[in-house]
């Protein structure tokens, strides 16, 4: 008899793999999959999250604007910026700068709440891993490292618009997006940048 995966459980498939192979280079052992959780690796002491992209950033954390609200107070005002599900929203070159200046003035004032988050969520995670696909190099640090990194990193408006960097030295260590597609496109996106190791 044939069994035919669908696309999410082959992609779940080819995530566990890679996570796996990195574990074998760390000598980490596997956490097995949950949704709701950030941890897919651990040692007796540490609890790691591995990440494995072909791109220079890679996503962290996704949640809804709902709950940005709730847990961080993120002001009402952004739902200009991320929307609606209908796509109802403004780039930020769209809007006026008082309130531009207002998502700036509130990003820069919880920087270490928000990554702390975004990375390690209520899972205590340590350690993160991320290994370039391209080249197969893999980059590891403390959580503690990075958010030491960013004490001192700048909130800015992307170059197109349509997400906030978070920006050291000229170098970019996370952006903030909308999701941008399926059924909820003014979800709230984080992703972390290669440059965050180096």
């Amino acid at each position: 008899m044939t069994t035919t995966l669908s696309g999410r459980e082959i992609k779940l498939t080819y995530e566990i793999d890679k996570e796996q192979e990195v574990c074998a280079l760390l000598g980490l052992t596997h956490q097995p999959k949950d949704k709701k959780a950030k941890r897919d690796a651990f040692t007796s002491s540490e609890n790691w999250s591995i990440k494995n992209a072909k791109s220079k950033s890679t996503q962290v954390f996704l949640t809804t604007q709902s709950k940005m609200i709730e847990r961080f107070g993120m002001p009402e005002e952004f739902k200009l910026f991320f929307g609606d599900k209908q796509k109802n929203r403004f780039n930020l070159n769209e809007l006026p700068d008082t309130i531009v200046d207002s998502y700036l003035k509130y990003l820069n004032s919880n920087t270490i709440t928000l990554i702390k988050y975004a990375i390690a969520g209520a899972d205590e995670i340590t350690h993160i891993a991320f290994r370039d696909l391209n080249n197969g190099k893999l980059h590891t640090c403390t959580v503690e490292s990075i958010l030491s990194k960013v004490a001192d990193a700048e909130w800015c408006v992307g170059k197109r618009f349509g997400s906030f960097q978070l920006v050291k030295d000229g170098t970019v260590l996370f952006h903030i997006q909308r999701e941008g597609k399926g059924s909820s496109p003014h979800n709230v996106l984080f992703h972390i940048h290669l440059n965050a190791f180096t």
